[in-house]
């Protein structure tokens, strides 16, 4: 075998396991619902799993004018509409900054319906890596780049 291809090789592999570590990490250790436009998104895979068809634009469901590829793989698991509680008065202001949602230790055992959308996130995020990988490689020309 040649070398030069097991080198690329195993550079694939170290950045997919790298990646698949940190982005697993990340699932786990961002409250449910703190991470960015997170609620808008679950809305939307919550709508999709229930009514099966596309929303439409409005205040409630402000990413509804996002492409529904994403939104489609996620929504067999928008099963649950279980969600933190908003702990934001009404003039903005949280009582634990920066965060928006109660949330606590407590929470590992829930929201997993979120949590498995959330993985689903990090294997499209490796697929994604990983064919930019290939591209890149055949791009230059050398497979095992």
């Amino acid at each position: 075998m040649d070398t030069n291809f097991s080198n690329g090789h195993g550079k694939l592999v170290i950045l997919l396991a790298a990646l698949a570590i940190l982005l697993l990490l990340w699932s786990f250790a961002v409250p449910i619902y703190e991470a960015p436009d997170e609620p808008h998104h679950w809305h939307y895979a919550l709508y999709l799993h229930q009514n099966q068809r596309l929303p439409i634009y409005n205040p409630e469901l402000v990413e509804a004018n996002s492409p529904p590829l994403y939104y489609i793989l996620v929504a067999p698991f928008a099963s649950d509409p279980d969600e933190p509680k908003p702990i934001v008065n009404s003039s903005l202001q949280s009582p634990k900054p920066p965060r928006w949602f109660d949330n606590s230790s407590r929470d590992l055992g829930r929201y997993w319906p979120i949590r498995s959308a959330r993985i689903v996130s990090v294997v499209i995020s490796i697929t994604t890596v990983f064919f930019c990988y290939l591209l890149g490689a055949e791009a230059k020309g050398n497979q095992a780049t």
